[in-house]
């Protein structure tokens, strides 16, 4: 059995990420796998970033009817001209599912709500199989009978992890850090709140490389995130393995306990008016003590650092289902 993991071709995130190491540890149980990039029909190279992992790069012509074909969740319009194989569909977000189904040419013609319909379909009429790397995800698939389904997770980079595992507790900077790319209107509005406070600093996630996010995120006080949360993020994760607090909103991923097991008083609903002077005085209070604060997300911690075990566990099971797939 061979099993192809599709891929967007140079992309650097979080969910590439996953992806790649998928095949590494399929590679490390002895099984076939290569990554397979996105657009077909072009030259790759893998990313420099994912060095680390054991890999192999594999072709859209190689894959056969005996295949398992692994499918993130953006290429759900790619479904119908994929060759035959047993597809794997992997949701590593719910959002992004969403916003890919509704990229389509009739979009302005067609209702919103119609062409996730139809985008359900085509996943329900094409996937052998759900793998879900959420609770979000987990809620969706239930919701929609989507089945059968696995839980396939995710873990932080070796970097990241070697880091957290030699973080130096210790004074904090007032740096409030926070990702550029996600609820911007939101953080804007928290920001002009904080317009007063001449010692807090807030520090976009943008050109960095890795080792610079990690310098950042080791000494700043707070890491927030008011935007859609589209499956279980890793920078939230991440900002908390190297000892940030952690504040955000409800929405997506964030609404539930299990993606974002952080205390409710750290979720602040950014439906409501006056979410954002809310905000920005929990901000302040958390970088002014941050000393008390930080215990607050010690069971947060203790459950990111067991997560390589976990996704090993439920590869070895999802291992065994695309064994009697394949039979």
């Amino acid at each position: 059995m061979s099993i192809f993991v599709l891929c967007p071709a140079d992309a650097v995130t979080g969910g590439p990420e996953l992806l790649h190491q998928l095949v590494d540890l399929l590679r490390s149980r002895g099984r076939d796998a290569k990554i397979v990039y996105y657009p077909f029909g072009t030259d790759h190279r893998t990313p420099a970033a994912y060095a680390q992992y054991d890999l192999a790069i594999g072709t859209i012509d190689e894959v056969t009817p005996r295949s398992i074909f692994v499918v993130p969740e953006i290429y759900a319009w790619l479904l119908r001209k994929l060759p035959k194989s047993r597809i794997f569909f992997w949701w590593l977000s719910v959002d992004n599912f969403l916003a890919s189904a509704t990229a389509n040419r009739l979009r302005h013609f067609i209702p919103k709500r119609l062409l996730w319909h139809l985008g359900i379909v085509r996943v329900r009429r094409f996937a052998a199989a759900h793998l879900y790397q959420s609770e979000y995800a987990r809620l969706f698939l239930a919701r929609h009978r989507l089945s059968p389904s696995y839980p396939l997770s995710d873990y932080l980079s070796p970097q990241i992890v070697e880091a957290a595992t030699k973080r130096v507790t210790g004074e904090r900077e007032d740096l409030v850090v926070y990702n550029p790319l996600k609820g911007a209107a939101q953080t804007t509005r928290i920001a002009d709140c904080l317009a007063t406070q001449a010692s807090l600093r807030m520090v976009p996630i943008r050109g960095m490389t890795r080792q610079e996010v990690v310098d950042t995120l080791s000494k700043a006080s707070l890491y927030i995130d008011f935007g859609h949360h589209p499956g279980k993020d890793r920078l939230p994760r991440e900002a908390a393995a190297l000892g940030c607090c952690v504040l955000t909103n409800r929405q997506g991923s964030a609404a539930n306990d299990v993606d974002v097991p952080i205390p409710l008083g750290y979720k602040i609903d950014d439906t409501k008016p006056g979410f954002a002077p809310l905000a920005a005085e929990k901000i302040v209070e958390i970088c002014v003590n941050f000393d008390r604060h930080a215990p607050d997300f010690d069971a947060y911690r203790r459950t990111i650092a067991a997560e390589p075990g976990i996704f090993a566990e439920q590869a070895e099971s999802l291992i065994t289902e695309m064994d009697a797939a394949s039979s």
